[in-house]
């Protein structure tokens, strides 16, 4: 069964920390970062983990994290120099390609794919 992509800001309950400003602006981040990967990279599947996927574990120090099927650790720290325009957000690009099995079945069971602007 194949996962549709989030192509906005999914819905979540609204925690009162403050923060709901700033997990909006990191959901716009993510899908630039996405979008950035598509067209500089070539990449095709953008899958997003962690406080992103659960607003209540967001907060004022969260980073976006995004999964890369497919890449390598290598190709992973090439992309990454290009997020450094995304500044003032870390950007951490996690590559699947490499890990073991069940590494990498946790990290995909637990991201969701992210619309990268196709």
């Amino acid at each position: 069964m194949t996962q549709r992509a989030i192509r906005r800001v999914p819905a979540h309950e609204t925690v009162d920390d403050g923060l709901e400003r700033r997990f909006r602006q990191a959901w716009r981040t993510a899908f630039k970062a996405a979008g950035l990967l598509r067209e500089r990279h070539g990449v095709r599947q953008v899958r997003v983990i962690g406080s992103l996927l659960r607003r209540e574990l967001f907060h004022e120090e969260s980073d976006i994290d995004l999964v890369l099927p497919g890449k390598s650790p290598g190709q992973a720290f090439d992309m990454g120099k290009s997020m450094e325009e995304l500044y003032p957000w870390q950007i951490d690009l996690i590559p699947l390609k490499g890990m073991n099995e069940k590494k990498q079945e946790f990290f995909f069971k637990r991201s969701v794919p992210i619309e990268t602007g196709d």
